[in-house]
């Protein structure tokens, strides 16, 4: 049996299509990259006595419910991504985290939003109490070019702010976003997190497939259990790519957070799933916004971006249907228990 202080750390897994992997989970340590010999399977934490070793079994019975949870959830994150042309060279890699709900403390609770005292803080970055319940999968970087386009088959449609592999995926609307993670869902043998039926999107919460972060899920995984100004500690100039201008960077480039996760802080803002409008100031439960409302939330800031927009606490927000070449995403997906 794995230990509870093991699975309840980050379990990173290696999406991977091709041969080889890019990080690996040493057992009872912490992510890093892989050595000789490892494969895809060096990843997977599964509830076979082969997939631990000795030294990490416990006597504590009370734990061993809860870590049989996180391991099956953690283990079911690691299936590969498919696509129409994904992995024919053998050069595919999304890395996924899994983020378990009780990592950083009760539930995943945060304080979201800013105080009064910081430094660029807008009108309606009120703060208030939050909790997320739910384990994810979560992309370690912004959506690159490469996976959109071998999902999809559609390029780019303006490479004014860079076009190359690993550069993220930019110029797609909101609905742009929700049909990618559908169609990836599909691909993936998963439920789909989006009806189009009707004249909005609707969520499907209970569904298990790709979908765009709510607000407070990216706000929580942006600061990993911290209060830096930016994803990943305070100073702008290692942890995050904004208000420098075009061109675009590679995902990943930046130093990440404690959670292993990149780009929150510029490159490209990111729409997630909620519409715009003022915080419920009652401490809430996986909120996913206002009911009703013309415009939807994008976060992180972006190369073009002043500072205070690439805080974490930083919103924005858009008409769904109106495209930027600085405005990109990242999926994450609810893991079933």
């Amino acid at each position: 049996m794995v230990s509870r202080t093991s699975l309840t750390r980050l379990t990173v897994a290696a999406l991977v299509l091709g041969t080889g992997c890019d990080l690996c989970w040493p057992r009872g340590g912490a992510p890093g990259g892989c050595e000789d010999g490892d494969d895809d399977d060096s990843v997977v934490l599964s509830d076979d006595d082969d997939a631990v070793d000795d030294d990490d079994a416990v006597d504590d019975d009370d734990a061993s419910d809860d870590d049989d949870a996180v391991a099956s959830r953690c283990a079911e994150a690691a299936r590969p991504l498919k696509g129409p042309t994904l992995g024919d060279e053998g050069l595919y890699r999304y890395p996924v985290v899994c983020v378990e709900a009780g990592f950083d403390g009760v539930q995943g609770g945060f304080s979201m939003g800013s105080p009064p005292s910081e430094a660029g803080r807008g009108d309606d970055e009120a703060q208030h109490d939050v909790s997320i319940t739910r384990a994810l999968a979560v992309g370690v970087r912004e959506v690159p070019q490469h996976v959109f386009e071998g999902i999809t088959t559609r390029t780019p449609s303006d490479c004014a702010s860079g076009c190359a592999p690993d550069v993220p995926m930019h110029g797609v609307t909101w609905m742009d976003a929700l049909a990618f993670c559908n169609t990836l869902s599909g691909l993936d043998g998963l439920v789909a997190a989006y009806d189009f039926n009707g004249p909005d999107p609707r969520w499907d919460e209970a569904a298990n497939g790709w979908r765009l972060p709510t607000e407070a899920e990216w706000e929580w995984l942006a600061r990993a259990g911290a209060t830096d100004l930016y994803s990943g500690g305070d100073d702008p100039g290692v942890v995050a790519h904004c208000d420098v201008g075009l061109p675009l960077q590679d995902v990943g480039t930046q130093v990440d957070n404690a959670w292993d996760l990149h780009d929150f802080s510029g490159n490209v803002e990111e729409w997630v799933w909620d519409r715009y409008g003022a915080y419920d100031p009652a401490p809430q439960v996986d909120p996913a916004g206002p009911t009703e409302g013309d415009l939807r939330v994008v976060r992180g800031g972006s190369v073009v971006s002043p500072l205070a927009s690439c805080r974490v606490a930083g919103r924005a927000a858009d008409d769904p249907g109106l495209v930027s070449n600085v405005r990109g995403f990242r999926i994450v997906r609810t893991l079933t228990p």
